[in-house]
């Protein structure tokens, strides 16, 4: 959910040029704003920990912004559409990652009434289902997966935020991983619907489009269709 600065917010600052919009207001994790600066728009994710423990976690080189950058590389390479993260830098001892504007996530989308037509919400079902079977054909679960962390374009092409979470899994865990994603990917797109200038109902229709992409992307990978099978079967 978008969340606006008050005026006199001293906790949210620009990091160079001038604040748009807040996107994330948590002073004990994490701030993510909208900023300009000239010409060019960029997305700021500050983490908010004090800056002694960020320091000395940068020193020991587990800084939770080094991890997340390391990760997003990876997963880059292994063909997973995350938003790349083009530079890092340093505000009152606060690490900052910077990434380019690159869409709306699904939530503020769906407030922007951007899934209001049947036939919009017909081919985000069927992107969500491939997303979700990308990840599960690479064995990777992301227990963040929820649409407040997954943006669009305006070519409706989806990509990944805040992905630092992401982790490899055995085949004997990805029906347990297959469960918790979706789970918190359907209470989310219900949220998202739900504020939308309609308020519409996710239907039946869309949830068979998602599970049927899904468990068409997934065939060809033997060793999570048998693991599933495995599982169905206890």
């Amino acid at each position: 959910m978008r969340v606006r600065a008050k005026a006199n917010q001293p906790d949210i600052k620009p990091l160079r040029g001038v604040i748009r919009t807040v996107y994330k207001f948590d002073p004990k994790r994490s701030n993510v704003w909208l900023e300009a600066d000239g010409d060019r728009a960029y997305v700021v994710k500050r983490f908010e920990s004090s800056p002694a423990k960020q320091q000395f976690l940068r020193c020991l080189h587990i800084h939770p912004g080094q991890c997340e950058i390391k990760q997003h590389r990876k997963l880059e390479q292994m063909g997973i559409p995350v938003v790349p993260i083009q530079e890092q830098d340093w505000q009152a001892g606060k690490l900052c990652l910077i990434t380019p504007v690159m869409g709306q996530s699904l939530d503020r989308a769906a407030q922007a009434g951007a899934f209001d037509q049947p036939a919009a919400r017909h081919a985000l079902a069927k992107a969500l289902g491939e997303l979700t079977a990308l990840l599960l054909s690479k064995q990777l679960f992301f227990r963040d997966l929820k649409c407040s962390n997954i943006l669009m374009d305006e070519d409706g092409i989806l990509r990944l935020i805040d992905a630092g979470s992401i982790r490899k899994v055995s085949a004997a865990q990805l029906p347990e991983c297959l469960k918790r994603m979706t789970k918190l990917l359907e209470k989310t797109a219900v949220e998202a619907a739900g504020q939308s200038p309609i308020s519409f109902a996710i239907s039946k229709t869309d949830r068979f489009r998602f599970a049927r992409t899904l468990l068409f992307n997934l065939m060809p990978n033997k060793a999570l269709t048998d693991a599933l099978e495995i599982s169905r079967s206890k």
